[in-house]
C-alpha cells in the first residue's frame, strides 16, 4: 500500500540543482486507483462490455415493440368501447322514439325474444306509449326527454345503461328517477333490451326490526339501509297511536321483488300478496306481505325528494298492512289506517289508496275505481305479476267485475286448470270475496 503525499512546489531549483520543498499541509490518504486496463489482447472485461452492448439494442427494441403493442391494444379497445357505447345510445334513442310514436312492433323488435314475461311487460308499456315503467303507479312522465347518464359492462355480453327521466307527482313536483336498462349482445353488433341477469341481484337478505321485515337483494342494500329505519319509525308511531293494538302482531313485511313481471303490479287494487315460498331458513315464510318492484327495475330516485316520496308511499302501504293485522273487521282496519295516515301527514303520499280508505278523498282522474273495504273480506288480493319466480301457488280474492276466464288469462293459465284447482264445475259462477287458488306455471 502506498500513500500519496500532497507536496507544494514553491520555488525553482537552486544553484545546487535541488528543489526547495515546503512542508505538506496535511497527509491525506486517497482512494486507491483502479489498475490500468489490460492490453488489447488481454483479459475479458472489455469483451463483456462488447457483449452487453450487443444485446442492449435488441432488448430495447423488444421493449419498445411491447409498449407499442400495448398502446395499440388499448387504443383499439377504446375504439371498440366507443362503438358499443354508441350502439347502446342509438338503441335507447330508438326505443324512446318508437314508444312515444306508438310503433309497438318496431319497439318489440329490439327486445329479448327469449323472455316471454319481458316481452309482455314491454308490450303493455309500448301500447301505453311509455318507454319505461313508472316508479310509482301515480307518477306521470313530464316530457319525452331523457338523458343517458352512463353505460357500464356487467360481463362480456351484458351492459347496463343508466337512463334518467323526469316524472310529475300529483302535487306537481318534478321527480327525476334513473332506470338501469339492460342490454344483451346476441351477435357481433346485435344488442337487445332485456331483463337484468340473475347474477345482477347477488344474494337475498333480510332487514328486521320490531314492526318491519324487508326482503331484498344486495343491489337494494343501500336503498334499504336508508329507507327501512324511516319506515320502522313511522310504524312505531302508528302503533303508539293505536294504543297497544300492535302487541303480539306479526311485523309488516315488504318484498322488493326482482321478478320482472312485478312491473305490472297494481297496488291500487292490491294491499297485500299471499304466496308460498321455497325458503329453507324460513326467512320469508308463506304469509301475507307487501310486494313491490325493486327500484332496480322500476326506477331509482335520483334526488332526495324522490327517495322521500318513495319512502312515504311505502309507509302508507305498510301502515295499512299492519292495521290489517291489528284490526278486527274492515271498518276497524280502515279507521286505524286513516288515523295513522292523518296523524303522520302521509295522506298525500298515495292518493289512490287514501281514496280507497276514505271516499271523501278524490282519487286521481285515471285511477281505477276504488272498492270500499266496508263489506265482505278485507282487501287481500294476489297480484299475478307480483309473485316471485320461486313461488308455486298464489291466492286471489275475487272482486266485483272479475270473471274466471279473465283471472285465468291474467295468470297465464287455461280456464280448465283454474277450475280444477278450485273444484269449480260451472265457469260462469263466481262469488265476490271468494279466495281462489292459483297454480302458478
Amino acid at each position: 500500500m502506498s500513500i500519496k503525499l500532497d507536496w507544494e512546489v514553491t520555488d525553482a531549483p537552486d544553484d545546487t540543482g535541488k528543489l526547495t520543498r515546503s512542508q505538506p499541509n496535511i497527509w491525506q490518504p486517497t482512494t486507491p486507483q483502479p489498475a490500468d486496463p489490460p492490453a488489447a489482447g488481454g483479459a475479458g472485461p472489455v469483451r463483456a462490455e462488447r457483449q452487453s452492448a450487443r444485446w442492449a439494442w435488441p432488448l430495447a427494441a423488444v421493449i419498445a415493440l411491447a409498449v407499442a403493442g400495448l398502446g395499440v391494444t388499448a387504443y383499439l379497445s377504446h375504439l371498440g368501447w366507443q362503438r358499443i357505447t354508441g350502439d347502446i345510445a342509438a338503441l335507447v334513442r330508438y326505443e324512446e322514439e318508437a314508444a312515444y310514436t306508438g310503433n309497438v312492433s318496431l319497439a318489440l323488435a329490439v327486445q329479448d325474444q327469449d323472455n316471454r314475461d319481458w316481452l309482455q311487460v314491454r308490450r303493455d308499456q309500448f301500447e301505453a306509449a311509455l318507454p319505461a315503467p313508472a316508479p310509482l303507479p301515480f307518477l306521470r312522465l313530464t316530457t319525452p326527454a331523457y338523458a343517458l347518464d352512463a353505460v357500464t359492462v356487467l360481463d362480456g355480453d351484458f351492459v347496463t345503461a343508466l337512463v334518467r327521466r323526469e316524472f310529475e307527482a300529483p302535487d306537481g313536483r318534478a321527480l327525476p328517477f334513473v332506470l338501469p336498462q339492460f342490454y344483451r349482445r346476441r351477435g357481433a353488433d346485435d344488442w337487445q333490451r332485456t331483463a337484468p341477469p340473475g347474477q345482477f341481484w347477488g344474494r337475498w337478505q333480510d332487514w328486521r326490526s320490531e314492526h318491519l321485515q324487508v326482503h331484498y337483494s344486495e343491489r337494494d342494500a343501500a336503498f334499504v339501509a336508508s329507507v327501512a329505519p324511516r319506515l320502522e319509525a313511522w310504524l312505531t308511531r302508528a302503533c303508539e297511536l293505536w294504543q297497544g293494538r300492535c302487541a303480539g302482531v306479526l311485523p309488516a313485511r315488504l318484498f322488493l321483488s326482482g321478478f320482472i313481471g312485478s312491473l305490472e303490479y297494481d297496488p291500487l287494487s292490491n294491499v297485500e300478496v299471499r304466496v308460498e315460498l321455497e325458503a329453507d331458513d324460513g326467512a320469508l315464510a308463506a304469509d301475507y306481505f307487501l310486494s313491490v318492484p325493486s327500484p332496480q327495475i322500476a326506477g331509482l330516485p335520483a334526488e332526495a325528494a324522490g327517495q322521500d316520496y318513495l319512502a312515504q308511499y311505502l309507509a302508507v302501504r305498510l301502515i295499512a298492512s299492519l292495521a290489517d293485522r291489528a284490526s278486527d273487521d274492515a271498518a276497524d282496519y280502515a279507521g286505524l289506517t286513516n288515523q295513522a295516515l292523518a296523524a303522520l301527514n302521509l295522506v298525500a303520499a298515495d292518493p289512490g289508496y287514501a281514496a280507497l280508505l276514505d271516499p271523501q278523498v278524490s282519487p286521481l282522474p285515471d285511477a281505477p275505481p276504488a272498492v270500499a273495504p266496508t263489506s265482505g273480506p278485507r282487501l287481500r288480493a294476489a297480484a299475478p305479476t307480483a309473485i316471485p319466480s320461486s313461488a308455486r301457488t298464489a291466492y286471489y280474492t275475487v272482486q266485483a267485475g272479475d270473471t274466471l276466464s279473465g283471472i285465468a288469462s291474467t295468470y297465464g293459465l287455461d280456464l280448465a286448470t283454474l277450475l280444477a284447482a278450485n273444484d269449480v264445475s260451472d265457469p260462469d259462477v263466481i262469488w265476490v270475496g271468494a279466495e281462489l287458488v292459483i297454480p302458478l306455471p
